[in-house]
């Protein structure tokens, strides 16, 4: 007996250290398992952050800034140097590395919305080690460069139209945002490309009462090619709530993203007599292609219901002449009155994208002083008498604003025109409202060569511009001003208005918008993305080239005033030649897109 319990003590000993031993290695592998689920975790979500890193990058400035601005310059050796990247992202305390390369060399494609892109595969790779578990993760990135200047509208916004006298808008429209579309007469959009990724509203933006002003709104039916003259001309009215109305249809404010639809025996569908599909549905057989149309098939006015993408736009401080910078080369210098090179490490700022890519500069110190510089070159004296200083009367400012004439003609002949095509306009010391500084190009009928002109503060364009012999060009600035042929500087804040004359400016724009505030304002719209000044009633203002909002003014912020001016008949359109990118103005900013291939 004694010996049966002596084994049956050892047995059970034995067992009870076999499962402990057991549970043991359980747990162990159980860790194992979930430490390399965290580390696997860890990888994918690692690609997530670098892949919005390199968007962040984009938008914010840096290198994948630079990539995208200065592409068509730099071509693909300057893009791979730009983009490729390796190093270490953060997600919470961990820090894992992560690898970015071009893997193949950027082509140039052309989507099927017809938008020309310069594509290249992007492969990003993660590694993480935790506590002895190991994990990769890859994911293979299409990435599309597209110049923003192939849009007739680009707003990185919301987009509000509702213009007074007739207007016809030709070319590709996009907005970041929701689309406010009405017309104080009747507004035709002669394209194939009318998005908005958050709603479209047939009312005004941000008010609080219901506006029921609007005239006829017009799309043209989807055709391939709406500029060839050979294609199917054929517009349709978008219903307005009176249109409904007549029809027995309640709606808010006729067929628009508001629209769910009027089902009127309540049978869960809307195929009965007299209803009608909601705004998303309803939409796209209004302005789809035309019933005889043999083409390809498509619907020219898609919105957030219809799942638009947004487009992702270049940073907004390309402009600025100084950005901050920890380790800039560049202080403020108060006597100076502009920011002046320092040497013993006390920067505080660098030059901005714009500013540090030009070929010929022009600074202007806050006492109206002014130097031009040809890269590391002063060249002041070879544009005396292309560059004056004056004044300018801006009544949408209420004030009257310094500034500084460019004769473009003269700068043509001056021997430093520009190289590359780029010239920064930069005026220290311009405060938001109070001060606000500008410059005036004027004799530009013919510019010496294809041309970007680039400022932080305001540009007024005077007269026609790029008319004779026209080539690539574009203007940026804080906010871009149109003035007439007839502007000859007599106005005063208080002489009214001076009578305008047809002028055409063959150009890209890209100005500051502001957009409405709920109750407060209507900010004009972008029928005024380019203001005007004078009394331009029943006379004709072209603007063929592109049209891009990408921030609000930082110093021209007054919204515009009713008595500062009186509209034009409006023929803006989109510039066919932008289509090719050869043929785009130098240093055309570009929009990036991001798709994921595959991930492993």
């Amino acid at each position: 007996m004694l010996l049966s319990a002596i084994v049956v003590v050892a047995a059970t000993a034995t067992l009870s250290v076999t499962l402990t031993m057991t549970a043991s290695v359980a747990n162990q592998r159980a860790e194992t398992d979930r430490q390399r689920l965290r580390a696997r975790f860890l990888a994918e979500g690692a690609l997530e952050k670098v892949e919005q890193d390199l968007l962040d990058r984009f938008s914010l400035g840096g290198d994948a800034a630079s990539a995208a601005t200065f592409y068509l310059e730099l071509g693909a050796d300057g893009l791979t140097g730009l983009i490729e990247d390796e190093g270490e992202t953060s997600l919470g305390k961990h820090q894992v590395p992560y690898s970015v390369r071009i893997l193949e060399p950027p082509t140039e494609v052309a989507g099927q919305d017809g938008l020309r892109a310069i594509t290249f595969l992007l492969s990003v790779h993660t590694e993480v080690h935790l506590d002895g578990a190991h994990a990769e993760a890859n994911r293979l990135l299409l990435a599309r460069l597209m110049p923003v200047y192939q849009f007739a509208v680009f707003y990185d916004m919301d987009l509000e139209i509702w213009p007074g006298p007739d207007m016809t808008l030709s070319g590709r429209v996009h907005a970041n945002g929701d689309m406010y579309v009405g017309a104080g007469s009747r507004l035709w959009f002669d394209s194939n490309y009318v998005r908005a990724t958050g709603s479209y509203i047939q009312d005004r933006a941000h008010t609080h009462e219901d506006v029921d002003g609007s005239q006829s709104v017009y799309f043209r039916r989807w055709v391939e090619s709406p500029e060839d003259p050979s294609e199917p001309v054929e517009f349709v009215r978008l219903p307005r709530e009176q249109d409904l109305a007549d029809l027995g249809i309640p709606s808010e404010s006729g067929l628009d993203s508001r629209f769910a639809g009027y089902d009127s025996n309540a049978d869960g569908d809307f195929n009965d007599s007299g209803e009608m599909a909601p705004f998303a549905e309803a939409v796209l057989e209004l302005f789809q292609e035309p019933d005889f149309y043999t083409g390809p098939s498509g619907s020219t006015l898609r919105s957030g219901e219809h799942d638009v993408e947004t487009i992702s736009a270049p940073n907004t401080d390309i402009k600025q002449m100084f950005v901050e910078s920890a380790s800039g080369g560049y202080g403020w210098d108060a006597a100076a009155g502009k920011y002046v090179e320092v040497t013993d490490g006390s920067g505080t700022h660098s030059p901005g994208l714009f500013h540090r890519g030009s070929d010929l500069s022009i600074q202007v110190a806050e006492d109206g002083t002014w130097e031009a510089w040809a890269g590391d070159t002063l060249v002041t004296e070879a544009l005396i008498g292309a560059v004056t200083t004056s004044s300018l009367a801006d009544k949408h400012q209420e004030d009257v604003i310094e500034t500084v004439v460019i004769d473009m003609e003269a700068l043509g002949d001056s021997g430093v025109f520009p190289a590359n095509g780029l010239l920064y306009l930069g005026y220290n010391g311009s405060e938001a409202d109070s001060d606000v500084k500008g410059f005036v190009l004027t004799n530009g009928a013919q510019l010496g060569a294809p041309l970007t002109t680039v400022s932080e503060n305001s540009v007024y364009v005077h007269g026609d511009y790029n008319t004779v012999e026209k080539k690539p060009a574009s203007v940026i600035a804080d906010r871009v001003n149109l003035l007439s042929n007839a502007w000859d500087g007599s106005k005063t804040l208080g002489n009214g208005k001076p009578a305008a004359s047809e002028t055409t400016y063959n150009l890209a724009v890209m100005s500051g918008n502001r957009e409405s505030l709920w109750g407060l304002r209507l900010a004009g719209g972008f029928e005024n993305l380019v203001r005007f000044h004078e009394n331009w009633s029943g006379t004709r203002c072209r603007v063929h080239g592109s049209f891009t909002a990408l921030w609000e003014p930082t110093y021209a912020r007054i919204h515009n005033q009713s008595d500062a001016y009186s509209p034009p008949v409006r023929d803006f359109g989109f510039d066919e030649a932008f289509s090719t990118l050869a043929s785009l103005p130098p240093f055309t900013p570009c929009m990036l897109q991001l798709n994921a291939v595959a991930t492993w």
